[in-house]
């Protein structure tokens, strides 16, 4: 069974594509479109980028980013440290 984790990401695409190396560990990956395909041995993670609309804070104006990770072979807790890995690569961007 897939593991399925949802975040919503304080950032921009630019940004989300530019800390993605880090994010991910340096593993390697491709990027369809929205679409991303991390490889991992013989597990896979395929995430998927949405753009939400601004959220205001005040007078300011904060992008947001919908990222679904699904995790193709991966149990429950190797998809949580994933997870924990990519949020500490993405502090600086807002995610969380």
């Amino acid at each position: 069974m897939k593991q399925v984790r949802d975040l919503d990401s304080q950032c921009t695409r630019a940004e989300f594509f530019r800390n993605l190396p880090s994010a991910v560990n340096n593993r390697p990956f491709e990027v369809i479109d929205n679409y991303v395909i991390v490889y991992d041995k013989d597990r896979t993670v395929n995430i998927t980028v949405h753009d939400e609309p601004l959220r205001k804070l005040g007078s300011l104006e904060l992008p947001m980013e919908k990222i679904k990770f699904e995790f193709d072979g991966y149990s429950d807790a190797a998809a949580d440290e994933f997870m924990k890995t990519y949020r500490e690569h993405n502090m600086r961007c807002g995610g969380g």
